[in-house]
């Protein structure tokens, strides 16, 4: 196949537009910027058989653009480093091979949303950042989604705002950079059709898995928004590489659902194997960057490679080469029949790393040779074990970190971008909100005392007699010491609403801490202040990441009226009912907590995240937190 329309020439890149059976893709012809080119079109001399691809992945960075320190105060992680990192392992695969080498630069999404520094410029800082490095692809993720309209308070649209497109902030920055945003399975409900053509009710259309119930979709005149590709092609060591890129079925449940209501996130395995299928015999190698991947005790990525290699036994080549997986902000280390699939944490402090070997004459990739290291820490000054040793990369020479054999050096450039928009900042991020006697931390399903200090200040500022929130949208802990905005920010990064809703009913109440009680990591829990909870559940291989059977035993009010008790039977009406403040997101159904739906909303009190800090600012006897917990939510089981 060859890519011929629509061409766009940037400085360095050759980026050509196409249509392949109705899949939109790009094609590069070139390196990005910080990688010497390692084929010139021009080149006649011949390449060795044997090809030597490096695929590097990050995933879910959450605007992690500086770097942290780790117990050791080393320095772990951010931007500068990473360029660094990338720049030291193109450098060496020149070095070594060539013409027959090179380096993809791939990220398995979310990579803006969660600091101040970041969240500041919706992105911007970021995504030119990841251009710079030279990211040959990315997938959007969930969170990509967040920040909505173009103003970096303003995560929906709302009556008045200038920008009253939803995703107006992902479309401005992809029309930015140089790099494709990827999602094959991303598709507008309304372009969907049943197998016999009719129109199908877009209300019907399940978010998760583009499904209707008892009706099959036919996908093939689907439309996809147009800032995402289902694929690239990227040309090098005379090889041509296929990226497809795979977002989070759940995706809808997992973002401001306002900016994705007419969206749908068809099945990552059925969406892959269908592009696959269609591209068969245009690309030498084939990898799947998805924004999905295992955790505990649940194992997408594991299922997604299973899947593509099921027939490898019986002499079927692989459906996939290689998968960079993302979202759970795991690291794993996948390898199945042959071929690996590598999750590397998150905030920006580790990368993961496959190095292929292709054999042009049998065209075939030599698996025996291949090479996998995921989580692999970002350390200025120490190397990770993981990629030490006889078959690793990195070594101390002289008291200095190498990457193959060539310096680990930061970037200075985008140290310099770093510091303009902290100038721009000013006294925003360090205005002093409380004092942490000791760590605050979080948890994704059990009590915290983050969780408490949150539901607690909602509730007050609120004047409730329960407040919700949910585990997933607390997003890092509150270390010892004075507690600054820019702290806050960090811990909540969206900008979620704060909202009364109610009279909601008992039997609403009780669905929710039902719900809540039988995770066991595969979603989070939902916390809460005004209540105290007992309940018994089981947590290990025989459950999986969801105890169906789990019981909820006791619920008391903080007035001490029992609402139930399963050894006494007491049980209040179903009917009774509660003022309730929680999120937009969860009044929504997100997290999967739909029974929040229609519950009335009494009142908008804007973005929790500045109520919380005005209320505790307001409350100066309140905003010292000691980081323990009281025994609102107590697990009695095993």
């Amino acid at each position: 196949m060859k890519c011929m329309n629509a061409t766009r020439v940037f400085v360095g890149i050759w980026v050509v537009f196409t249509s392949v059976g109705g899949l939109a893709c790009t094609t590069q012809k070139a390196e990005l910027p910080g990688q010497k080119l390692t084929e010139k079109l021009s080149d006649s001399k011949p390449l060795p058989a044997l090809r030597h691809i490096t695929i590097l992945g990050t995933n879910d960075i959450h605007g992690a653009v500086e770097p942290s320190k780790n117990a050791k105060k080393e320095k772990l992680g951010g931007l500068a480093l990473l360029s660094g990192a990338v720049r030291s392992i193109r450098t060496a695969q020149n070095r070594k091979y060539g013409n027959a080498g090179g380096t993809l630069l791939v990220d398995g999404g979310d990579q803006f949303q969660g600091t101040l520094v970041s969240n500041f410029t919706e992105g911007k800082l970021l995504f030119q950042a990841m251009d710079l490095i030279g990211y040959s692809a990315i997938v959007p993720g969930n969170h990509d989604y967040d920040f909505g309209p173009e103003g970096w308070l303003v995560d929906q649209v709302v009556p008045g705002h200038p920008d009253q497109n939803p995703k107006g902030v992902i479309e401005g920055l992809a029309s930015s950079v140089r790099f494709p945003l990827l999602s094959a399975n991303t598709y507008y409900k309304a372009s969907l059709r049943a197998s016999d053509g009719s129109q199908l009710e877009g209300t019907k259309i399940a978010s998760a898995g583009c499904e209707v119930a008892g009706q099959k979709v036919d996908f093939s005149q689907g439309k996809r928004p147009s800032f995402l590709k289902t694929h690239t092609f990227i040309e090098t060591a005379g090889i041509r590489v296929a990226i497809i890129g795979l977002d989070l079925k759940h995706t809808a449940a997992t973002t401001t659902a306002a900016n994705v209501e007419d969206l749908c996130f068809r099945d990552e395995v059925e969406t892959y194997l269908e592009v696959r299928t269609a591209l068969e015999g245009q690309a030498d190698l084939f990898v799947a960057v998805m924004h999905t991947g295992n955790s505990g005790n649940d194992f997408p990525l594991t299922r997604f490679l299973e899947a593509m290699t099921k027939n490898v036994g019986l002499g079927q080549e692989p459906w996939v080469d290689a998968a960079v997986a993302g979202h759970t902000h795991a690291m794993n280390r996948v390898i199945v029949n042959g071929v690996p699939g590598i999750q590397s944490g998150s905030n920006g402090t580790e990368f993961g790393r496959i190095d292929l070997v292709y054999d042009s004459q049998s065209k075939k990739v030599l698996r025996d040779q291949t090479r996998v290291f995921a989580g692999v820490d970002l350390n200025a000054s120490a190397c990770d074990p993981v990629a030490t040793g006889p078959n690793g990369f990195c070594e101390i020479v002289n008291g200095s970190v190498r990457f193959d054999d060539v310096p680990l050096i930061e970037d200075p450039s985008m140290i310099r971008m770093i510091a303009e928009v902290r100038k721009q900042l000013g006294p925003v991020g360090d205005q002093v909100v409380g004092v942490a006697k000791a760590a605050i931390k979080r948890d994704r399903i059990n009590e915290s005392a983050l969780s408490n200090l949150l539901t607690d200040g909602l509730r007050e500022a609120t004047v409730t007699d329960i407040s919700f929130m949910n585990t997933g949208g607390i997003r890092t802990d509150i270390p010892a010491g004075v507690v600054t905005y820019e702290k806050v920010y960090e811990v909540l990064p969206f900008n979620n609403r704060g909202l009364s809703v109610g009279p909601m009913p008992w039997s609403t109440v009780k669905l929710l801490l039902e719900k809540s009680i039988k995770t066991c990591g595969q979603y989070g829990a939902l916390m809460q202040s005004g209540l105290r909870i007992e309940f018994s559940k089981t947590c290990d291989a025989t459950t999986g990441p969801v105890d169906l059977n789990a019981k909820l035993k006791k619920v008391v009010r903080l007035n001490g009226e029992v609402l139930l008790d399963t050894a006494s039977g007491v049980e209040v009406p179903a009917t009774q009912t509660f003022l309730v403040s929680t999120l937009d997101f969860l009044a929504a159904g997100g997290s999967g907590y739909t029974e929040f739906i229609g519950t009335p909303v009494l009142q908008d009190f804007g973005i929790v995240r500045e109520l919380l800090v005005n209320h505790w600012l307001k409350a100066k006897a309140s905003n010292e937190w000691t980081g323990t917990i009281d025994g609102r939510f107590v697990w009695t089981g095993p």
